[in-house]
């Protein structure tokens, strides 16, 4: 079955952001980012729960499709955000 929060590239993707958010100075930012990071994990989870619902004749639906597409989002949050705290600092 798939699960997305425990595979070894999502781990690397996770602990690589927080590592980057710990070492973030602003506490506002830092507050940001870890919430961003938080509602990664969930949105993972919540994936993972969409996968696990599925048959296997079943394509994955527009909830899996959203996920993905709001996994996406906040990840390109969080590196924008870090991004633009590196340039600033």
């Amino acid at each position: 079955m798939l699960n997305l929060s425990n595979s070894p590239k999502f781990l690397k993707d996770y602990n690589n952001l927080q590592e980057q958010i710990r070492k973030v100075e602003d506490i506002d930012t830092k507050s940001y980012l870890n919430g961003l990071l938080r509602e990664l994990r969930l949105e993972v989870q919540k994936l993972d729960v969409h996968h696990s619902e599925l048959s296997p004749t079943v394509k994955l639906g527009q909830k899996t499709h959203d996920a993905r597409d709001s996994i996406q989002s906040i990840r390109k949050k969080i590196i924008k955000s870090l991004r633009d705290y590196k340039e600033a600092h």
